[in-house]
């Protein structure tokens, strides 16, 4: 099958090793470039101002090079094509200024380690570029749905995700109105099969204009031309929406210094991998056919998690380290029958109960990310989306994907807490992935998180007792004076637990978290517990009951910086046997007293809907269904939360 348009084919991206005819009017996608050109400027030690800068490329040879392989067709072009490398990639820097300006002269540059770099919004400079794109590859002349163009600019390179399609997406429709829906006429971007958008009249008779580079024909007159023509985004079109590298919207809150620590990894690489190279590793920590991970296979997994995955390969060892790529191939078509089925089974009045459950917590899951967010609901209500209604296409799929896991496991059905879990996976992988990921972490082992949501929630019991074992044996000063304050590790660990963090913490350490709980199991999910009181001690010693329940739903989670604590959870010396030792001390109390636990589920989202990334002030610690004030909280005892909702 040849490759689609604007991708450049696998054969040529170590180097680009022969050359492309000069007549080949292709246009490459600026990821496939940098992945090309990465792998094929000539990196070595160089001499400047009579200093010599090792792993340094010289400006003019890159130049030459992008000319000798086709991707520019001359020297002005290639320098146009180094310049966006560095203002949407972050690719090199000049050494040893460190500026960012591209030039065809005996100027040295250096990579900048793949962990540092950040692919930034599109913006002013190359959003016409990028439309260009966009209509070479979802053809104009025709409508086309939401999620059929997510998918075509995922499969042409212009995004490497859905929620970067969506947001890439959006900025085209609402700065440029490249296109609109045709039901409304709105510039509102949906992932959603049965929202319908035509491009807009303006751009079909006068396209929008972009700089011929990549094997266009144009004259060198055309270019400049072209590059003088801007599109001005017109006064009645929506603002456009900042969000962080992982999709969640900015305001005037999040300053510098708060962003910029969201796109640290975890440590340092001796040596950077490519892309290639990566994927070449993570695949060689896949399990076996039959599910096993051998030992060795295990550790080399986890010591690559521990170094730090790229963003844009999370999705890919996600579901290599699960097996759900082999899944998903093994199972084809069978959770769209799920889905077709639980649709059907919802709109019967005995499953109105559930229905109802999950309907109410489809907006309140991420209403800040670029793919749950309801742009209907201007004044912020926790509205409850229909079926039929126009709703952001995470939305749609969340909740396919929860009536799909409800029918599949009627024994546990939907309980609170899986919504962020699943909409978790969503910010990372399509629909499909998503679901057998969920399905992979609630059955197999080392997860087994079915037994957090099990009648009796034996799980979270058990969890809660490890965890303030463990409080006494690494934080004793922390769990005394928690003790005196009459709080229980349940009051704010238990949506720690339930969501593996990715209901409470910012993605920066949900994401970390994840990439090694998916890898080690729950030894990482203590270990980042630990690291978090253990970063919060100092605060926490000087609060009374109320403020420290205060301080730990507000406080903690939107000021810690996730790398770092990740990076301290490693110092920890919790070992495995703690973990058993603990657990076995539970189970054998368990089995003696003959006593059942009481199922529980606790989020700290209140009832309007505030998500945990724009925590509520001044008010005592929430769960849906509870309000967990100073009164009515037992020293050992456990909130009482909604119980579950099943077919």
């Amino acid at each position: 099958m040849a490759d689609p348009p604007g991708i450049l084919p696998d054969a040529l991206l170590p180097g680009l090793s022969a050359p492309l005819p000069g007549n080949a009017c292709i246009r490459y996608s600026l990821h496939a470039i940098a992945d090309a050109f990465e792998e094929g400027v000539a990196v070595g030690a160089n001499s400047y101002k009579g200093k010599t800068y090792n792993k340094t490329f010289v400006g003019s040879a890159a130049v030459s090079w992008l000319v000798s392989v086709g991707i520019a067709k001359n020297r002005e072009d290639a320098v146009r094509i180094g310049q966006m490398l560095v203002d949407k990639h972050g690719m090199f820097t000049s050494s040893p200024e460190g500026t960012r300006t591209f030039a065809d002269r005996d100027v040295l540059y250096q990579f900048v380690p793949k962990r540092r770099r950040s692919l930034e919004d599109v913006t002013a400079h190359c959003i016409e570029e990028t439309a260009q794109l966009f209509m070479e590859a979802v053809k104009p002349g025709s409508t086309f749905s939401g999620s059929s163009a997510v998918d075509t600019m995922i499969a042409h390179g212009l995004a490497s995700s859905r929620s970067e399609a969506v947001l890439l997406a959006e900025k085209l429709a609402t700065d440029l109105q490249l296109f609109h829906c045709v039901r409304d006429k709105r510039m509102a971007f949906f992932d959603k099969s049965d929202v319908i958008y035509e491009y807009s009249e303006a751009h079909l008779s006068s396209p929008a204009s972009s700089l011929q580079w990549m094997g266009g024909e144009d004259t060198e007159d055309d270019l400049q031309e072209d590059n003088e023509e801007t599109l001005e985004p017109s006064e009645e079109a929506e603002p456009t929406v900042a969000c962080d590298k992982f999709g969640f919207i900015l305001d005037g809150s999040d300053d510098d210094a708060t962003v910029a620590s969201r796109c640290e990894t975890i440590a340092p690489i001796e040596e950077d991998l490519s892309i290639n190279e990566w994927k070449a590793q993570i695949q060689s920590c896949a399990p076996t056919a039959s599910g096993e991970w051998p030992s060795a296979v295990k550790d080399k997994a986890k010591a690559l998690v521990r170094t730090g995955l790229p963003d844009s390969l999370r999705r890919h060892a996600w579901i290599v380290f699960t097996g759900v790529d082999r899944v998903v191939q093994e199972r084809e078509g069978e959770y769209q029958s799920i889905v077709e089925e639980a649709t059907r089974l919802m709109n019967r009045p005995r499953q109105r109960q559930m229905k109802g459950v999950i309907e109410r917590d489809l907006m309140r899951t991420y209403p800040r990310h670029v793919l749950f967010r309801n742009t209907n609901d201007e004044d912020g209500r926790d509205t409850l989306p229909q079926e039929d209604e126009l709703v952001p296409g995470g939305v749609a799929s969340l909740r396919r994907l929860l009536y799909a896991y409800a029918i599949r496991d009627s024994e546990v059905g939907y309980c609170q807490g899986m919504n962020f879990c699943a909409g978790m996976m969503l910010t990372f992988m399509p629909e499909v992935e998503a679901f057998w990921l969920l399905v992979a972490i609630m059955d197999k082992t080392p997860w087994e998180m079915r037994n957090m949501f099990s009648e009796g929630m034996s799980g979270v019991h058990e969890a809660l007792h490890v965890t303030e074992r463990l409080m006494r044996k690494f934080l004793p000063k922390l769990y005394r004076h928690l003790a005196n304050e009459h709080i229980d590790v349940s009051m704010f660990a238990t949506q720690w637990f339930v969501t593996v963090y990715a209901s409470t913490f910012r993605f920066d350490l949900v994401a970390c978290v994840w990439d090694s709980f998916l890898v080690e199991g729950w030894k990482v999910v203590y270990r980042a517990m630990l690291a978090l009181l253990q970063h919060a001690q100092k605060d926490l010693l000087e609060l009374d009951m109320e403020g420290i329940l205060t301080f730990m739903r507000d406080d903690l989670p939107a000021n810690i910086d996730g790398p770092s604590i990740i990076r301290a959870s490693l110092n920890i010396p919790l070992r495995q046997k703690h973990i058993q030792k603990y657990a076995k001390e539970w189970r054998a109390k368990q089995k003696n007293s003959n006593g059942t636990c009481q199922r529980i589920i606790a989020d700290n989202t209140d009832e309007s809907g505030n998500p945990p990334d724009k925590p509520t002030k001044n008010k005592a610690l929430s769960f849906r269904g509870l309000r967990a004030n100073v009164k009515g909280v037992k020293k050992k005892g456990l909130p009482r939360m909604r119980r579950k909702a099943s077919f």
